[in-house]
C-alpha cells in the first residue's frame, strides 16, 4: 500500500493533517513515557517539515529520556538552543527549558534532564 502522501501529493490539507497527527503522537508519547514512539513520530513530522524547530525539540526530549541516547540528545540541544522561534521571536533555549519543566511537572523525569540543563541549556 502506498503512503497517503504518495497517493495524494497535491493535497495540502491532508498533508497538514498528517503532520499534525505525527506531531501530536510525538507529544502524547512523550507524556506517556513511550520515548521510542515519541522519537519515531517526531522523525516522521520532521521529514514532512524539517524547518519547524518544535519538532526537533520533541525529538531531542525523546532522545534525552532513552537509555544510551544522551549524546545524541545533547548534540541536538546544542544545535537548537541558540535558535530563535520564528513565530514568537523567543530564544529557543527558553522553549526547551519550558518543555523540560512541563515534562517534569507531569512526573516525567530522568537524571539526564538536570545534566542537559547544566551542560547545555544553562551555559551561555
Amino acid at each position: 500500500m502506498e503512503p497517503i502522501r504518495v497517493l495524494y501529493p497535491d493535497d495540502e490539507t491532508l498533508r497538514d493533517l498528517i503532520l499534525q497527527a505525527h506531531t501530536m503522537l510525538s507529544v502524547c508519547a512523550l507524556y506517556t513515557g513511550d520515548f521510542v514512539k515519541a522519537e519515531k513520530s517526531a522523525d516522521a513530522a520532521i521529514a514532512m517539515n524539517p524547518s519547524q524547530l518544535g519538532l526537533h525539540a520533541y525529538r531531542a526530549h525523546a532522545l534525552l529520556f532513552q537509555n544510551n541516547r544522551y549524546q545524541e540528545a545533547k548534540s541536538l540541544y546544542i544545535l537548537l538552543k541558540g535558535q530563535i522561534e520564528p513565530a514568537t521571536g523567543r530564544p529557543f533555549r527558553e522553549i526547551l527549558l519550558e518543555g523540560l519543566k512541563a515534562l517534569e511537572d507531569a512526573n516525567i523525569s530522568s537524571p539526564n534532564v538536570q545534566l542537559i540543563r547544566d551542560e547545555v541549556l544553562n551555559q551561555k
